[in-house]
């Protein structure tokens, strides 16, 4: 996993967050004319193909449309490298590679990177960022890692990663009613059903994906007895949102109740040192702690392919969590966009909002509040922490919300208004 170090701060445009900015991106303005384009200022000499670090990108081709493409680097000496944001984009034309321009007022922002020893880094880019229409062709990325290039060559064209469907999904609404087992399979769902078992190894994957900070999506189909589908989507850190979104989709359930489509937000991928689950607790042991420690198992059937290798993936993952992050129980807002986190300071809590966060201290009106408990969201804009006392009594901390905080059994919402049980 990488580790960035700060080291200097160019002139760069205000508020840029990935590197570069400024640009027109794909869809905005004309491809540059034939021939404006400069040729490229590197032979194939300067390149190292030794295979030591190797940097591909996530797929092979993407659609013209698509707004970002993912890459790993992976180290395989025993050299610790640093590498920074900066890269490069070339185009293939009649044989001869050419650089893909930048906006002219673009300006790198100078980091380091840490690339460890046999480690994999993930990065991305946005076409956007790119002053140029990507149109089908052959394109590769350099990046320059310690005092050596590399590229990944890549393909636009056409491809099932898109915009709409970053991952090669296509959307819950878009199956069909009648989606079969051999279909789904066809598809690269994961699949569990009567007929036999097909791609367990895309939970590998997805787990590997997540570790890195990689967007990824895993899709599981389940069959009903009566061999009706019963479809669950994991999308993990989609747009950089850094949350899982699991989607239950048993609308083509004949025989079930509540028949639809549900999502719900998690902040992490935890286990129990058996199976996988979705949580907003940052390791098992918490969800013995808050009282709204609601997971979701990632259903795995005990006859299907082991996930002894997934499970300690995830184990690593939350020692580093865990060793690195002072937040033990995190919930998203609805729309995803702010969380409020929990850490083993009883009584503070740390809020985050887009280009903002803090750590708030809990009002504690009479010295009689131990600990919070819980967080629950009633919109965009509004919370309660729900908090122990030394009596019978809960503490209610209302925070944006229409109503006022105090001591109670319970709590309703009224009219929109928040209201404690006496």
């Amino acid at each position: 996993m990488k580790r960035i170090i700060a080291l200097i701060c160019c002139a760069a445009l205000a508020g840029a967050l990935a590197g570069c900015g400024g640009g027109a991106g794909n869809g905005t303005q004309a491809p540059s004319p034939r021939g404006g384009l400069k040729p490229s200022e590197y032979q194939d000499s300067d390149f190292d193909t030794s295979g030591d670090i190797i940097i591909k990108t996530e797929y092979e081709v993407y659609g013209s449309d698509v707004p970002e493409i993912s890459y790993t680097i992976a180290n395989n000496t025993a050299a610790e490298l640093t590498y920074g944001v900066e890269y490069a984009v070339e185009v293939s034309k009649d044989g001869t590679w050419y650089q893909v321009p930048f906006p002219e007022n673009m300006a790198w922002i100078m980091i380091g990177v840490i690339l460890k020893p046999h480690a994999v880094n993930s990065g991305s880019f946005k076409l956007s960022d790119l002053d140029y229409r990507f149109a089908d062709g052959s394109y590769r990325l350099i990046k320059k890692i310690g005092d050596k290039r590399y590229f990944a060559e890549f393909r636009i064209g056409p491809s099932a990663i898109t915009a709409e469907t970053p991952f090669g999904y296509q959307p819950l609404e878009k199956l069909p009613e009648d989606y079969s087992s051999e279909a789904a399979a066809a598809n690269g769902d994961v699949v569990f059903s009567l007929k036999g078992t097909w791609n367990t190894e895309k939970l590998a994957a997805f787990v590997d994906k997540a570790a890195l900070g990689m967007p990824a999506m895993l899709r599981l189909v389940r069959f009903t007895i009566e061999g009706d589908p019963i479809i669950l989507d994991c999308v993990y850190n989609e747009n950089h949102s850094g949350y899982y979104l699991f989607k239950h989709d048993n609308s083509r359930d004949k025989f079930g109740a509540d028949p639809g489509i549900t999502q719900t937000i998690y902040s992490y991928l935890i286990t129990d040192g058996a199976g996988l689950y979705l949580s907003n607790c940052a390791g098992w042991e918490m969800t013995k702690i808050y009282i709204g420690a609601a997971t979701a198992r990632i259903p795995w059937p005990s006859d299907a392919a082991d996930i002894s290798g997934p499970v300690q993936a995830v184990e690593r993952m939350t020692e580093k969590r865990l060793g690195g992050n002072l937040a033990r129980y995190k919930v998203y807002s609805p729309g995803g966009g702010k969380s409020v986190s929990l850490s083993e300071e009883k009584l503070s809590y740390g809020y985050e909002r887009p280009g903002r966060g803090e750590i708030q201290s809990l009002a504690n009106p009479d010295g009689s509040v131990t600990q919070i408990r819980d967080i629950v969201w009633l919109d965009d804009a509004s919370f309660v922490l729900i908090c122990d006392t030394s009596s019978n009594l809960k503490y209610f901390s209302a925070v944006g919300a229409a109503g006022k905080s105090g001591f109670g059994t319970d709590y309703k919402i009224t009219n929109g208004v928040f209201e404690i049980v006496k």
